[in-house]
């Protein structure tokens, strides 16, 4: 049977916008690559179902690349209920079942062909022009920004270079390519995104919308992955494919787009690093009236943690988000809607605090989730008590929480959790809030409704927080933040100067360029933010790091126990897949042959069927 992968949506998606894509005639009436777009505007309406790829594996979060990132990692455990599997696969390097990435493989190409069929549009309709460039840089950006996930997930996978011109394209299915020569298409879309795009300064008005400065940081993201996984280490250019102005990208000419964005973007480092993470919001501040427990005992919940910090920077007016995914909040679970929250924020978050209404009145202002990603000790013991990064970044249940008379405290196992350690990342996280019930109670909100009721111009609340904890997540996921442009330069250019400003924003002495203090300083600034994986593979320590995990104590469902391999070894399991995961089985089986399955990947050996004690 011929598989038709999902380039045939890109032939779907043409024929929805006009027939005569096929045909040698103009259309006076419907909309269709030769006439639409043919300005800004149009081609915003283009861009915005490609845009919505973005977060759609959210609908299904437990495949999202960034959560999967985050718990193969060795900063973090797989965590979640004991049913959690999937989650506890991710940090064994297995899967619960060998088809579980499917929802990331339909997205991400689904991504491709809207991509595909918006470059082709946009290069044939729009006048040359400023608002051409910027729309087709968008358009590539997003296009590799898919590949790059695809690369990093699955390695080897099908090279879809343009939406089909017939029917007959459409039918052919594409050949799976090796991940480096994806990954050099990744930075020819990259350099030519960069290269075309107007230099327009950052402003709130950009938020969420790729600019030039997003696509130079995602390009050297993406040069570094290539150097550390396809290349040799040492920096080497690597060739472009066809369609680019120029035969390869050199390490200067990532540097040289980095001191572009650096000269010209207006992006900077904020102030204070609280102030990029929400729980720093004037309402955790400042504080505000709860009723706790049947006795309705008061109290004035506020997070004194944050008393002397700078305001949360609410989004799109944070200068140092250089480029961050929109996200909106829901009043009630709807699944095909799912994908505009910050659905990563609920699965991250505190799984347990106490049993009773009120038991998240005690990690305040931390909320409700479902405990995937517990923070392994390692990483709290490994990192300096005077880096205030470190309380910045984690939650540490010992220092924390509180015990508020009428409320339940924190317990260990509520709830079955399972991989427990006591320590939660702050970063993408629920984020509680004092409210009014609709009988004007004083009570604890399990989120805010949207990002405005995050930032209160005054010490006067805005909105009531909604009762659904699990669809109200509205702020933005942060991939790319100046920070990480700072760092990047650094170990391009094997100075300090970039890595120092960083540590200066928090404090910290200046030190000397080495790689080991590099790789510190990237760990610490961008702990959480989907990072680690891709550091610790390119710089060949993965297998070495995750081995590391064994033995660290963890508690299942109260139960105190050590942190194991169920796979034959955390350094086996990554030597035996490289670090890449299954390609979803039954796109092998269709394929007839035409596709292989990654190594490390049978029923014997990387399946998680539960944990083993």
């Amino acid at each position: 049977m011929k598989k038709i992968l999902y380039i045939v949506l890109a032939a779907l998606m043409i024929g929805a916008t006009g027939c005569e894509d096929f045909l040698d005639s103009e259309s006076y009436t419907k909309k269709n690559s030769e006439n639409f777009p043919v300005n800004a505007s149009d081609a915003d309406q283009l861009l915005v179902g490609v845009y919505a790829t973005l977060n759609q594996t959210q609908n299904n979060t437990a495949c999202s690349p960034l959560l999967v990132m985050e718990l193969a990692s060795d900063d973090r455990f797989g965590g979640g209920g004991e049913n959690d599997k999937t989650f506890q696969a991710w940090n064994q390097l297995m899967v619960d079942q060998l088809d579980v990435l499917k929802p990331t493989w339909e997205v991400r190409y689904r991504g491709v062909n809207r991509a595909n069929m918006a470059i082709t549009s946009i290069e044939t309709a729009m006048e040359d022009g400023d608002d051409k460039n910027q729309k087709l840089g968008e358009a590539l950006y997003l296009r590799a920004y898919s590949y790059f996930d695809l690369a990093q997930i699955f390695g080897n996978v099908p090279l879809i270079e343009a939406a089909p011109e017939n029917v007959s394209e459409a039918e052919v299915a594409p050949q799976q390519k090796d991940a480096k020569e994806i990954m050099q298409f990744v930075l020819t879309d990259l350099w030519r995104a960069y290269d075309i795009m107007p230099s327009v300064k950052w402003n709130a008005v950009t938020s969420g919308v790729v600019t030039k400065w997003a696509a130079a940081a995602m390009m050297a993201r993406a040069y570094l992955f290539y150097d550390g996984v396809h290349g040799n280490g040492n920096f080497d250019a690597v060739p472009l494919l066809e369609g680019s102005d120029k035969a390869s990208l050199t390490k200067d000419d990532v540097v040289a787009a980095l001191e572009d964005l650096k000269n010209n973007s207006g992006h900077q480092l904020v102030a204070d690093y609280r102030s990029i993470w929400a729980y720093s919001n004037l309402t955790a501040k400042n504080g505000g009236p709860v009723t706790v427990g049947s006795d309705k005992v008061q109290h004035n919940l506020k997070y004194d943690y944050v008393s002397d910090a700078d305001p949360w920077i609410r989004d799109g007016d944070n200068p140092e988000v250089v480029f961050a995914i929109k996200c909106t909040s829901l009043s009630e679970w709807i699944g095909d809607r799912l994908g505009n929250t910050n659905q990563l924020a609920l699965f991250f978050s505190i799984r347990n605090g106490g049993n009773g209404a009120d038991q998240y009145v005690n990690t305040f202002p931390f909320g409700q989730g479902w405990g995937a990603g517990p923070v392994n000790p390692q990483l709290w013991d490994e990192w300096s008590n005077d880096d205030p990064r470190k309380k910045a970044s984690i939650y540490n249940v010992a220092d924390e929480a509180t015990e508020l008379e009428g409320s339940t405290p924190y317990q260990y196992g509520f709830d079955s959790q399972w991989e427990e350690t006591g320590l939660w990342q702050k970063k993408i996280i629920a984020v509680t809030r004092t409210g009014k019930d609709s009988d004007g109670n004083d009570v604890l909100c399990n989120h805010f409704a949207s990002s405005k009721d995050y930032y209160a111009a005054t010490d006067e609340l805005q909105g009531v927080g909604r009762d659904n904890f699990q669809v109200g997540f509205a702020t933005d996921l942060i991939i790319i933040r100046y920070a990480d442009v700072l760092l990047m330069h650094s170990e391009l250019t094997g100075t300090a100067n970039g890595m120092n400003e960083v540590r200066a924003r928090v404090g910290l002495p200046a030190v000397g360029y080495s790689q080991e203090a590099l790789q510190k300083e990237r760990r610490y600034e961008l702990a959480f933010e989907g990072t680690r994986w891709l550091d610790i593979r390119r710089w060949g320590i993965a297998a070495s790091q995750l081995e590391k995990m064994s033995g660290t104590t963890i508690y299942n469902s109260a139960v105190r126990t050590v942190q194991k391999s169920q796979g034959g070894g955390f350094a086996s399991r990554y030597q035996a897949t490289s670090g890449y995961w299954p390609i979803p089985q039954s796109e092998v089986d269709i394929s007839n042959g035409a596709f292989k399955q990654n190594p490390g990947w049978d029923a014997s050996n990387g399946v998680y069927v539960s944990w083993a004690n």
